[in-house]
């Protein structure tokens, strides 16, 4: 009878034990699906990883989930921080070249993603998309436009603000000249 006892003890402590177990590798897969949400997929992938390293399952229907989100990831805006402000960047520069009040038109008409907000940068915010340009990705060596008019001493308001992608070189010229555009908005 003791015997039958210690056994259904242990029993009930293996038992805790692999419940307690479970619950752990059930923590990842939830710490998986919160970073979805978030759309950080690749810590949900991390996450995921270790999930599955666990508990010996793979969870085909999750495997897509993070699939879709590093496909939308690469082909959906791109997440910046400069100066403490979150952004989305379109993930391609515009597909033509533009004058500097059309550049700023069509960023202010856009509807992409789901979202109207978009504008063109200004020339602090086209300089962090410069500092950050390699993980933005897309951008060509050429000049982009920013939305900040130019100098003061222009006063016919004739100039505005570019930056080179090749360099980083700003320069302030003819709002008739053409140059690239990226849409960026506030998050």
């Amino acid at each position: 009878m003791k015997s039958l006892k210690f056994i259904m003890v242990l029993a009930m402590l293996l038992g805790i034990g692999i419940f307690a177990m479970a619950q752990d590798y059930s923590e990842y897969l939830d710490l998986a699906m919160e970073k979805l949400k978030a759309k950080d997929c690749d810590a949900a992938q991390k996450y995921y990883n270790v999930y599955k390293d666990l508990s010996k399952q793979s969870l085909p229907s999750v495997e897509v989930l993070i699939e879709d989100c590093k496909t939308a990831s690469a082909n959906g805006p791109k997440q910046v921080q400069i100066n403490y402000q979150d952004y989305e960047v379109l993930p391609a520069d515009l597909d033509d070249t533009y004058k500097w009040k059309n550049a700023k038109s069509v960023c202010e008409n856009l509807t992409a993603f789901g979202k109207s907000d978009w504008y063109l940068p200004s020339k602090e915010e086209l300089a962090g998309l410069y500092k950050h340009k390699g993980e933005i990705g897309g951008f060509t060596n050429l000049q982009y436009w920013s939305s900040s008019p130019g100098d003061s001493y222009d006063y016919v308001s004739t100039f505005a603000w570019w930056q080179s992608f090749d360099n980083g070189y700003k320069g302030s010229d003819s709002q008739n000249d053409r140059r690239h555009v990226r849409c960026i908005r506030k998050k």
